[in-house]
């Protein structure tokens, strides 16, 4: 940790010592988008009594182009993991989304 208090020799409150974000993407022979993307979130200091547990996000989202239209869709938190990011705060497990792009200018 890098982030210390200079008064308590502490680290500071909520800041998490390592993230890393990984993104792959991978374009298919009929013209759909497929991005797969990770998240890596290390323990975090709250206070001397409390860290919150390191957690890992995997994510996925799938597009395809039809003329100037874009339809998409994707899944956030694959594993259903659970984990927060402000104690006592939990955030949400496997989440969806979707939807349309449309290109009006070229």
């Amino acid at each position: 940790t890098w982030a210390i208090d200079s008064d308590t020799n502490l680290p500071l409150n909520y800041r998490t010592p390592n993230i890393f974000n990984y993104a792959i993407s991978y374009m298919s022979p009929w013209n759909m988008l497929f991005d797969l993307n990770a998240k890596y979130v290390s323990e975090t200091f709250v206070n001397t009594a409390n860290n919150l547990p390191a957690y890992t996000l995997i994510g996925l989202k799938i597009s395809q182009k039809i003329a100037d239209l874009e339809l998409w869709a994707g899944i956030d938190n694959i594993l259903d993991t659970k984990y927060q990011s402000r104690l006592n705060y939990p955030l949400p497990g496997m989440t969806y989304t979707f939807g349309i792009n449309l290109r009006f200018v070229d």
